[in-house]
């Protein structure tokens, strides 16, 4: 028995249950291959990301419950720097939010890249992560300038209203 590769027309005018169900039916058939882009570009960030969180977490357990592992009785003690990390407190948080940020972006980029070039192309039979990567590194600059932008416009509506 032959499997037919469906292409899913994006332009197409549906109904929310149709939109659904394409978007199901475009998972099933380009699941590898729209996987391996997605993780293979922004995985590596995203791990960096979550090994900084956890090291700010880590460091406001070590205030709540006292100096983990250092057997001094534990305890609430006083904080020293923001989130118990000291004078570093700022630049670490500020860096994970920098590096979340960054990972977000290339996330989205991805998304995007891998659908342009399957709508070019009519299938992802020949997209590879090296091709979303390529076409990604030319967008990059207007990504992050639109995520920004959409940031600043967001925090300015929060303070508005």
């Amino acid at each position: 028995m032959q499997t037919q590769k469906k292409y899913i027309e994006f332009r197409q005018k549906r109904t929310f249950d149709q939109v659904l169900n394409a978007t199901f039916v475009f998972l099933r058939y380009n699941f590898k291959r729209f996987f391996q882009s997605f993780f293979a570009i922004g995985g590596p960030i995203i791990l960096v990301s979550g090994i900084l969180y956890g090291m700010i977490f880590f460091a406001q357990m070590g205030i709540i419950f006292g100096d983990l592992g250092a057997g001094s009785g534990g305890g609430l003690e006083p904080v020293t720097g923001l989130y118990g990390l000291g004078d570093l407190g700022i630049p670490i948080v500020l860096l994970a939010v920098a590096v979340l940020m960054f990972g977000y972006i290339l996330l989205s980029g991805a998304v995007y890249e891998f659908m342009a070039l399957y709508q070019e192309q009519g299938s992802s039979e020949n997209i590879t992560p090296q091709a979303v990567w390529q076409r990604l590194k030319g967008d990059i600059g207007r990504l992050t300038t639109s995520t920004f932008l959409f940031i600043l416009l967001f925090g300015g509506a929060v303070l508005i209203i």
